[in-house]
């Protein structure tokens, strides 16, 4: 409701034209004009005013009291003097919404006082009802709700909910003794630690009434028809507006401006604000703001000067990635906070259920994290010795046993360990089922301890004992040469040796180079290569060694002269089906091998094509759609489509990293989440997000 004014014109009777009442010049006709402007009428609760009572208290207890419903009366022979004047304004059930009081000293000369009905009256109750797909929020859901008054002291306060069902999806509050008035109720929703919906809606407080309301937080619908809209102003008169610049689906991480106008109205003396999320973004008539992928809601805020004036209206949008299927957009920066530190030497993988392991050495801590609108929500946190881990975390990975059980595999060094823990997914912990030391066998020479630990990782089409088969990496400690060890996960048999944990010796790499990379695994097959262009490739079938009996060597020695230079310097490879591998370095080359062929022969060379930049973490999502790549030249993420077959690859898009100096990726299962770091120095993260 507007503020109303009630004009008093007090008039000398010299200047009033009243033949027969002509006083002494000790009395004067006072003339009231009431000049009415326009309110809200809320639903079963009239705030229309309808009548007026103005009392009025003079010199020597001469008084006043008048009730009308005119916009204009005189009152006759008021003696000259000090006057405290009240007016009430009332509605149809005679109940006072809104006062004003003027003291005025009227004379023959001063005949005329304003008085403005600012004063509303009373004090009422804010009801609110909170709605939310229960099935759309992964972790645990929290509401964050405050009120700010529009007038007067502008403290925001926030509010503790009254009841909440995470089950039902719905949390309620209830609040009482507020003064009657205009009000701004903000609420934003959070999944975990992430916000993913908000709203803004413009309260009305009327003296010993309940002001009620059930919002929905919308997490997937959009208008049918966007850009328009209706803006009321609480003064019961609806403002035909158009917000211009905002459609259903626009494109994430681009500024987008919107603007807000009226047919009838001079939007100028409005005060407006607008908020995404339920999170302020602007003022004024036109506000930028520069949406992240997901969906939105905007919600715009409008009032005047004058108390109880408010209104408030809202759009929902979803702001979508602009590149092209299996580019990642642009994404967002997670950093390093107090209560997720992240920093030094890390290790990031997605697990089966989409969820993400982060594992950092310099904070001894283990995370598990949702993706949440290309950003993190950690939902649980692990110190190392709750793990049973005391060394340093060099790799891990982790394979699907069932919907129930996963398993994770990690490597530790210093002291050395190979440790199997059991993930369950439903409440996203971890339990230790193993630990034993990792062993390579120093052919002719007996089993031993590693000398170094390089990487593990599964093969999901293969069984051993329920699980999918694993290997890791290590170094012989006498030859120096790398050897693959497959290992079961899926039981334990304490062995005098090797541990309970079962463990078959696979093919080890020609030469002494570093591996470059990780194990490379697919349903058939694993590929572990080194700098110098030596590779193994591991495939098969006998039960004996784990499924995995034929391996086809990969070394210099045993190509071309001209294809072994372009092997030399690679930085990073991948299989791009069980039976294809990309390599980069110098040049990217593309070779297969086929089943079947002899181990000396088993590789043929595609295609070799010279590179003009250094590449690093070459990955590929599981089925053998896309891979990435980092340029560390240009900081870019480089995104390839991989055909059919897996013989062939082509460049379709690259992503600016948001921080110079990341040099791995983790790529999720479904291929729609993939996160880059620095994994030496993980003070943040880069969430992005690839359209399927």
């Amino acid at each position: 409701m507007k503020a109303r004014t009630i004009l008093f014109s007090l008039l000398a009777m010299a200047l009033v034209i009243l033949p027969s009442c002509e006083e002494g010049a000790s009395h004067a006709t006072l003339r009231v004009n009431l000049r009415k402007d326009r309110s809200i009428v809320p639903l079963d609760y009239p705030l229309e005013i309808d009548s007026y009572r103005i009392v009025g208290e003079g010199p020597g207890s001469e008084s006043f009291d008048i009730k009308t419903n005119k916009e204009s009366i005189s009152l006759d022979g008021l003696v000259i003097g000090e006057w405290t004047i009240t007016a009430e304004g009332r509605n149809s059930n005679k109940d006072v919404l809104v006062t004003g009081t003027t003291t005025h000293r009227l004379s023959t000369t001063n005949g005329s006082c304003t008085i403005v009905l600012e004063d509303l009256v009373g004090s009422g109750t804010l009801s609110i009802e909170l709605e939310w797909d229960p099935d759309r929020i992964v972790s645990e859901p929290s509401i964050e709700l405050e009120v700010t008054p529009q007038y007067g002291e502008k403290e925001t306060r926030m509010l503790d909910l009254t009841s909440m069902d995470e089950n039902a999806g719905t949390a309620s509050y209830e609040g009482v003794d507020y003064p009657a008035g205009s009000y701004v109720l903000a609420a934003r929703l959070f999944d975990g630690s992430v916000q993913v919906a908000g709203f803004v809606e413009a309260v009305r407080i009327v003296g010993g009434e309940t002001s009620s309301g059930t919002i929905v937080f919308d997490l997937d619908k959009f208008p049918v028809e966007p850009g328009t809209l209706d803006l009321v102003d609480n003064t019961g008169v609806p403002v035909s507006c158009t917000i211009s610049g905002l459609e259903d689906t626009v494109d994430a991480d681009i500024p987008v401006t919107v603007s807000i106008s009226a047919d009838t109205d001079d939007l100028g003396s409005y005060m407006i604000v607008w908020y995404l999320d339920g999170n302020q973004i602007g003022e004024g008539e036109e506000a930028t703001f520069t949406p992240s992928a997901g969906t939105h809601r905007l919600d715009v805020v409008a009032s005047t000067s004058r108390i109880g004036t408010s209104g408030s209206a809202s759009m929902n949008f979803e702001a979508v990635a602009i590149t092209d299927p299996g580019v990642p957009s642009k994404g967002n920066l997670v950093e390093s906070s107090a209560s997720v530190p992240l920093a030094g030497d890390t290790t990031v993988r997605f697990l089966p259920d989409g969820n993400v392991l982060i594992i950092s050495n310099a904070k001894q801590k283990v995370y598990i994290a949702t993706v949440i609108r290309s950003s993190l929500d950690f939902i649980r946190t692990y110190s190392f010795s709750e793990l049973s881990m005391d060394g340093s975390i060099v790799d891990a990975a982790a394979t699907e046993v069932s919907s129930t059980l996963m398993k994770v595999a990690v490597l530790q060094e210093d002291p050395e360990y190979l440790i199997i823990y059991n993930y369950n997914p439903t409440t996203a912990s971890l339990t230790m089922y193993a630990k034993a030391v990792p062993f390579t066998y120093n052919y002719p020479e007996e089993a031993g301890p590693a000398s170094a630990l390089g990487s593990v990782a599964f093969s999901s089409g293969k069984l051993r004992d329920g699980c999918p088969v694993g290997v890791y990496s290590v170094k012989e400690p006498n030859s120096g040469r790398w050897q693959a060890v497959y290992f079961s996960a899926g039981t334990v048999d304490v062995d005098e040796m090797f541990g309970p944990i079962i463990v078959y010796f696979g093919t080890s790499v020609d030469g002494p180079a570093e591996p470059i990379g990780r194990i490379a695994g697919s349903d058939e097959s694993f590929l572990l290569a080194t700098a110098e262009g030596t590779a193994v490739h591991m495939t098969g079938a006998m039960t004996s060694s784990f499924g995995y009996s034929t391996s086809r060597y990969f070394a210099p020695e045993r190509i071309l002269p001209d294809e072994q230079a372009k092997l030399a310097g690679r930085t990073a490879y991948a299989l791009t089906s069980p039976y294809a591998a990309l390599f980069l370095g110098d040049y990217r080359v593309m070779a297969t091998c086929t089943p079947g062929q002899s181990q000396n022969w088993g590789w043929t060379i595609l295609e070799m094509e010279p590179m003009d930049h250094e590449a690093r973490s070459l990955a590929t999502t599981k089925d053998f759609e896309y891979a990435y790549y980092i340029d560390i030249d240009a900081d870019e993420i480089v995104t390839l489509d991989i055909s059919a077959d897996g013989t062939s690859v082509e460049e379709i898009g690259r992503t600016a990293l948001p921080r110079d100096g990341m040099d791995t990726l983790a790529v999720s299962a479904s291929g729609m989440n993939i996160i880059a770091y620095d994994a030496d120095n993980a003070s943040a993260l880069a969430v992005m997000r690839a359209i399927r």
